[in-house]
C-alpha cells in the first residue's frame, strides 16, 4: 500500500502515519527534559566514534555519577549495547557497530540501527551528514544531509511500520529499526514491501517530514545549535 497503511482496520494516509508513529515513540519513551537532555548529549558524545564511558555524560551534565546511572537504567536494556568494560557502543539508533546503514558526521565514520535514524540524529545534533545504505534489494543508495536539507535523488523512497508504544519500548530494533530502509526508487520499494503487508512506502521528502517531527515532539527541551 503506497503512501498508507493499516491500523485498526482504518487507512491512514502519510501525515496520519507519521502523527501515530510519533505519538507511540512518545508513549515509549515517556522520559521529562533532564531525561531528554542527556540523551542528546549521550548522541553528541558517541558521534565522536569512540566508545563512550557512561561517567562522562554525568559529566557533561554537571551531575552526579549516580544520577547518570540512573538515567542508563531508564533507557530499555536492547536500546544500548556496551563493550565488556562498560563503555556504550550503540545508543537508540547510533551505533559504533557496523550495520548496512553507513552514517558520516565530521568525518566520522558511524552506524545507524535503521535508515530513519541516519535522518533524525544529524537533524537533531545540526550536523552535517552523508548516508550511505543497501537496501533490502542489495542496491545502494547515497545521499546527504546539508545544514538540514536533503541533497540527493527524490526518487529515494523508505519503508515504514507502525507498532504500538509497548513494543516499541520492549524492543525498538527488533519491531521498527529493521522495517525501516532506504530504496532507491519507488518501483524497488514496492516489490519488497509486496511482500512484507505491514509495511508502507513513504518518500524522502516525507521522511524528513518525520525526522523533523520526530525531533520536536520527543526532544522538545532541545535547540539545535
Amino acid at each position: 500500500m503506497n503512501q498508507a497503511s493499516v491500523l485498526n482496520n482504518e487507512i491512514l494516509n502519510t501525515d496520519q502515519l507519521i502523527e501515530q508513529i510519533v505519538d507511540s515513540a512518545e508513549k515509549g519513551q515517556s522520559i521529562g527534559k533532564w531525561s531528554q537532555k542527556a540523551m542528546v548529549t549521550i548522541y553528541r558524545l558517541l558521534a565522536e566514534g569512540k566508545p563512550l564511558n557512561p561517567r562522562l555524560v554525568a559529566k557533561e551534565q554537571k551531575i552526579p555519577g549516580f544520577l547518570g546511572r540512573h538515567l542508563m537504567r531508564l533507557i530499555p536494556k536492547k536500546a544500548v549495547d556496551y563493550d565488556d568494560n562498560g563503555n556504550v557502543l550503540a545508543f537508540v539508533g547510533l551505533s559504533l557497530n557496523e550495520t548496512v546503514h553507513q552514517l558520516t558526521m565530521e568525518s566520522k565514520v558511524l552506524y545507524t540501527w535503521c535508515g530513519f535514524d541516519s535522518l533524525f540524529i544529524p537533524l537533531l545534533l545540526g550536523k552535517d551528514a552523508e548516508i550511505s545504505t543497501i537496501s533490502p534489494n542489495d542496491e545502494s543508495v547515497s545521499f546527504s544531509l546539508i545544514k538540514g536539507e536533503f541533497k540527493g535523488s527524490e526518487d529515494i523512497v523508505m519503508s515504514l511500520v507502525f507498532v504500538s508504544a509497548h513494543a516499541m519500548r520492549k524492543d525498538v530494533r527488533a519491531v521498527f529499526c529493521h522495517n525501516v530502509n532506504f530504496f532507491p526508487n519507488r518501483e524497488s520499494g514496492t516489490r519488497y514491501i509486496e511482500q512484507n503487508d505491514d509495511l508502507t512506502l513513504v518518500s524522502i521528502k516525507d521522511a524528513l517530514k518525520l525526522a523533523h517531527r520526530w525531533n520536536n515532539v520527543l526532544f522538545p527541551y532541545h535547540k539545535v545549535k
